[in-house]
Formats: C-alpha cells, sequence, structure tokens
C-alpha cells in the first residue's frame, strides 16, 4: 500500500506570530522558569537571566484555521480544518 505524504503546509509565516500579550509573556516566562527549577537547564538560566532581549526570539504557533474561525472568514479564502472548523462560521 502506497502511503502519502501530508500536504504541504500552506502560509507558514502567517502561523508563527509575535508573543506580545501580557499573558503569553507571562506564561512563556513561567514556563522557562518551572523547566529551570525541575531541569536545571543553563539555557533556560540564560534565556531567564536576559528575558527583555531574549523574549523577542519567541514566537507563538498558531493555528490558521483558528484565526479564520475567530475572524469570522472560514469558507471565504481561508483554509478549511479537518474537523467542523466550519461549524463555527
Amino acid at each position: 500500500m502506497r502511503t502519502q505524504s501530508p500536504p504541504p503546509c500552506r502560509d507558514v509565516a502567517e502561523a508563527l506570530m509575535p508573543v506580545e500579550s501580557a499573558e503569553d509573556v507571562r506564561q512563556l516566562k513561567s514556563i522557562l522558569q518551572q523547566h529551570l527549577k525541575m531541569t536545571g537547564s543553563d539555557v533556560a538560566r540564560k534565556i531567564l537571566l536576559n528575558w527583555d532581549r531574549e523574549r523577542a526570539a519567541f514566537v507563538k504557533v498558531f493555528p490558521l484555521e483558528y484565526r479564520c474561525v475567530g475572524s469570522g472568514l472560514v469558507g471565504r479564502g481561508c483554509p478549511r480544518g479537518k474537523e467542523g472548523v466550519e461549524r463555527g462560521s
């Protein structure tokens, strides 16, 4: 049986968003602090020591379908998800 490759990812850049909201920044920093506490990671320690500069290197991966549902564009030019995304329109 021949297996198919997954379709190529469309508009990957659009799915990568800056970590800007106060809640996203707080959550990201909390995850790093917990990781440092649990693992002693030198990388996490260096990131946290230079937090103001380093946080700009992080991005939030946000599925395009979620953006479409939130903006009401499903079925009008936005890609469709696999399961029931159109129900949100």
